[in-house]
Order: C-alpha cells, then structure tokens, then sequence
C-alpha cells in the first residue's frame, strides 16, 4: 500500500473510537502478547457465501469492465461503496496517468470515470490521483456518498481537494489549501466530521517544512493547523499522526518518525511516543487500538485514545516493509514475515486490553480481508482460500479468486499481483449471507 495512505483508506469511517481508561502514554511496561495455543481440529466457522457466478468481470487483459470502461493497464486497487465498485490504475492510453473507475456493482456498468490532469469543472482545477495505487477515501453525510480526491491548477498555482459524488462523479464541493507554488497538498485523513489535509513546503525537491490542516467536513471552514507533522489516521476524537525526527529531508529517505495523538477538536497534544520508539510509523488503526511498524522489525498495538503500549504483535520482518493489516469492529488481523516465511497474527478487540493480550499465529497465510469477525486469508504457497475465527480455527473453502473487497452486498475477487498491478482479472459476486 501507499506510504501516504492506510490500507483501510476505501471502508467508510463510521465508527468512533471505544472510550478507554485515564492510564498515560509512558506509564505500561513493554511486554509480549502470548499466543492463544493451537487451533480447533473442528472449527465452529459459518463463512459468508457468494454467489456461483460472476455478476460481471474485468481486468487488464480482457479488456473493458461493464459498458464502455475505459481500459487500464494497471490495476492496483479496488474498493466497495453505496453499491458501487471503485477500482484505480494505470491509465493504459496515458502512461504514469492514474485512472478512477466507479461501476455499478449489480450490473458493472460505467457510472464515471476520471484520471489525472482531467478537468474539474470549468475553473481549471484539474483531477491530481497521486500514486493512484488505491482508490480515494469515500465519506458518507447522511445519504450522500462522495469519493475525495486532491486537485492542483496550472503549474500547482492553487491545490485542494474536491467531493466527487459516488453517483455521477460530479464534483459536489472544493477547498482550496495552498496557493503557493512549491507546496504538495495530500489528504491524509477523513471521517463524516473532519478532513485532514498534509502540506509539504519543498525546495528543490527537498522538504523544508509540513503541517497539518484539519477541516470541518461539512462546512469545510479551516479548523486548526499542527506544524511539524503529518496526519495518519483519525478516530472519533483522536487524529493519529507521524514527526519526523528532523527537516529538512530528502523525501525519497524519510528521516526517523514519532507517533503522537491530537485532539480532533483543537489540534491540541493528547499523548506523544517520542520516549518510547525512536523509530515508529501508524500502519493501521482498528477503533481502539493502532497498530504501529517500530524499527522495521517489531509490530506493537497501542490504545489509541492514550497511547498505551498494549502489546507487541510480532517480532518480525513485516511484508513489503511495514505489516498488512485488515479489521472489523471486532477483529484485528496482520499479515507478517518471519524466518519460516509469511503468516497471519490475529485478535479480538475487546482482548486488547487484558495484562495479556491473546494473539493467534497462523503460518503460510496472508491476510485478505476480515468481515464480520472471520479472516479471509490467502494460502502462501498454494494460493487457496482459507477462512478463520479469531481464535486461529480455521476451514477450506472455494472462492474465485483472492479477496479484493467486501461489503454486506458484494465482494470482488481478483487474480494476479496487486503490488504490480499487471495481469489483473476481477469478479463481482453477490452476497448471499
């Protein structure tokens, strides 16, 4: 996944962070969760079914997906909202150009479309995807989806973001952020109450100076502004963000960071880890606990409403350099790398808080997706679909595909690497719960 975006940029943020107790950032001893020994040989587990057949496929070598989809030539994310399926790449007429696709997702027919430097109304704002390696974060006010995506004007003159609706794509609203040149403007964060924004002073490529800007989402008025970091995540009344140790630096070898906590309100300090890890980064936020990547090589779970150390998840070399994390409102699972190759670390939420957290481990498996308590994951060597409970217990069933995306009404499966993005085929599949 991007470095600038979590992996869980696509699931609509609904859900508010679990209130927790009055303990302090610095105050918990470090300690190891425990493993919750071996699995039942009979696993209790009643997976989600899909339907036999596809109600529509695509990929980037079959060609268009539904009616008149423009082609990619990379896929390298997808997501589900309001009925509609959203997949991102590489726009296979305009190389390096990232392509938006949002589809109907009973029928795959094209809703809208929109790439990079493609205009944005008629004020010459134009569509800046970024990395374009996961679709934009999808807020929902009331019955309105709309997907939220960065805009620049000529040569960076003025740069924000603008609403997309879900529906049409057409733009609903804008806020400008910058409008000085040699700034870079990327929405780190957002939720049905506020929009967080990064901006990144630069100078010859270097980066000379970064803050943080929140927005009130619904009247978009400028809340507050924190320099000297960058927001990761936010939940409820909790912004999750990232200092680095030093600036200015050369982006492409980003100094140490610290993790710290702002008040979504005030952007005033709630808890700072600055003590604790000399090197740490927020790879995924599950409600009440976040999962951190601490010196390449450990994986810890802190409270995110106190930063208290809960435990460390693993000590191993994470995938792709930082561990891949899936979750629900009530389980948490990471796909991590050891010594014996790829497994799945996994727990309860409501867990996270005992002296002793249990953690299950499950080797040779990659994580795909968690959905109403149960973890989709991936055999490592044979690439066949295993589903467990949160205790390890697992059971074998027949999927199309690997996981791409799930909600209540559809689940898209793919085949091929989406770290590549190359010969990537997808199927949509009706829930049948």
């Amino acid at each position: 996944m991007s470095a600038t975006r979590l992996s869980v940029w696509l699931v609509l943020v609904l859900v508010a962070a679990a209130g927790c107790g009055d303990q302090t950032a610095g105050g918990k001893p470090h300690r190891s969760a425990s493993p919750s020994g071996s699995a039942s040989a009979t696993p209790s587990l009643t997976p989600v079914s899909f339907g036999d057949q596809p109600l529509w496929s695509g990929g980037t070598t079959t060609g268009d997906a539904g009616a008149n989809a423009p082609r990619l030539s990379k896929i390298l994310g997808f997501g589900l909202a309001d009925d509609t399926v959203l997949y991102v790449g590489e726009d296979a007429k305009r190389e390096s150009h990232g392509r938006l696709v949002a589809a109907d997702a009973q029928t795959g027919k094209l809703r809208w479309s929109i790439a990079s430097g493609d205009k944005l109304g008629g004020d010459g704002a134009r569509a800046d995807l970024g990395s374009f390696d996961e679709p934009p974060p999808v807020v929902r006010r009331g019955e309105e989806f709309t997907a939220l995506v960065e805009y620049q004007k000529a040569d960076k003159a003025e740069q924000g973001l603008a609403a997309l609706s879900l529906k049409d794509g057409k733009v609903q609203w804008t806020i400008p952020v910058s409008k000085k040149r040699g700034t870079s403007v990327v929405l780190r964060a957002a939720d049905a109450g506020i929009l967080l924004v990064s901006v990144a002073d630069t100078d010859g490529g270097t980066v000379t100076a970064i803050r943080t800007v929140a927005y009130d989402a619904a009247s978009h008025r400028k809340l507050w502004q924190a320099s000297g970091v960058k927001a990761a995540a936010v939940v409820g009344r909790t912004v999750l963000a990232e200092k680095p140790s030093h600036l200015p630096y050369d982006p492409l070898k980003a100094p140490p960071a610290t993790v710290l906590a702002l008040d979504a309100a005030t952007g005033s300090g709630k808890w700072d880890l600055d003590k604790r890890y000399r090197d740490a980064s927020v790879t995924h936020v599950a409600g009440p606990v976040t999962v951190l990547q601490v010196e390449h090589d450990t994986t810890a779970l802190v409270d995110t409403e106190t930063g208290h150390e809960l435990a460390i998840l693993a000590r191993e070399t994470p995938a792709d350099g930082s561990a891949t994390c899936r979750s629900d409102d009530t389980v948490l699972a990471c796909t991590v790398v050891g010594d014996d190759g790829p497994g799945v670390v996994g727990m309860r939420l409501a867990d996270a808080s005992a002296s002793t957290p249990r953690v299950f481990r499950a080797a040779d498996l990659t994580v795909d997706a968690v959905w109403q308590g149960q973890i989709y994951a991936t055999d490592s060597a044979h690439g066949s679909a295993t589903v467990l409970d949160p205790s390890g217990a697992r059971a074998s069933l027949k999927l199309p595909g690997r996981l791409a995306a799930l909600d209540s009404g559809y689940a898209v499966f793919y085949s091929g690497r989406l770290e590549t993005g190359t010969d990537i085929e997808f199927e949509v599949h009706r829930v049948e719960q």
